[in-house]
C-alpha cells in the first residue's frame, strides 16, 4: 500500500514499504432491544506490519481499539479510541512522501468523538452533518464533514419504514 516507486534516476536510494494492518474484534449490537436506532459497541486488537526491503526487518506496532455508537431520532455519537503503539513506523525517516494518511495513526492514545445530526435519512437520500473532536497527546483538534449520499439503485424501491427525528413535534 504504502512504497516508493522507482524513477530510473533516482535521488537517492529507497526501498519499498510493504504495509499492512490488520484488526480482529468482537462486538455487540443492542439497537433492538432498545429505542435507539443504533447502539453498537465492539473491542478488538490492532496489528501493524510494515518494512523497509532494503533493511528487510518487519516492524509490528500493536495495539487496542474500541468503537462504540449510539443514534436516536437523528443525533449520533460515534467514538473511537486507539491506545499501543503508534503506527507509521518510519514516518520520522520519510514523512508524508510515505504516508497519505491521517497522521493520528502516528500516536500512542488516539481518541476521536463524532457528534453527528442526520437531516433526511431514507433508502434512497441521506444527508448528514458531523463535528468531529480529534484528541492526541495532549493536542485537540477538531473537524467538520458535511455527507450527502444516494442509492440510485433504491430509485424504484419505495421504504416503508419512516425515519424518526427529535424534532418531529417542534415541525407540525
Amino acid at each position: 500500500m504504502l512504497h516508493f516507486a522507482h524513477t530510473m534516476q533516482p535521488e537517492r536510494a529507497e526501498g519499498l514499504h510493504d504495509n499492512l494492518l490488520m484488526l480482529t474484534s468482537l462486538g455487540i449490537d443492542l439497537a433492538s432491544k432498545t429505542d435507539f436506532e443504533k447502539l453498537e459497541a465492539n473491542i478488538g486488537w490492532v496489528v501493524g506490519l510494515e518494512r523497509d526491503r532494503s533493511l528487510d526487518n518487519w516492524k509490528t506496532p500493536q495495539g487496542f481499539m474500541s468503537e462504540m455508537i449510539i443514534e436516536y431520532k437523528g443525533l449520533e455519537i460515534y467514538n473511537t479510541l486507539y491506545k499501543g503503539k503508534g503506527q507509521q513506523i518510519f514516518y520520522g525517516d520519510h514523512g508524508s512522501d510515505l504516508y497519505w494518511g491521517d497522521p493520528m495513526y502516528r500516536t500512542d492514545l488516539y481518541n476521536r468523538t463524532d457528534l453527528s445530526v442526520w437531516f433526511y435519512k431514507s433508502n434512497v437520500v441521506n444527508l448528514k452533518m458531523t463535528w468531529s473532536l480529534h484528541f492526541a497527546g495532549q493536542t485537540m483538534y477538531h473537524s467538520q464533514l458535511f455527507t450527502a449520499s444516494f442509492g440510485l439503485d433504491n430509485l424504484k424501491r419505495k421504504s416503508s419504514n419512516r425515519y424518526r427525528y427529535l424534532w418531529d413535534r417542534w415541525l407540525r
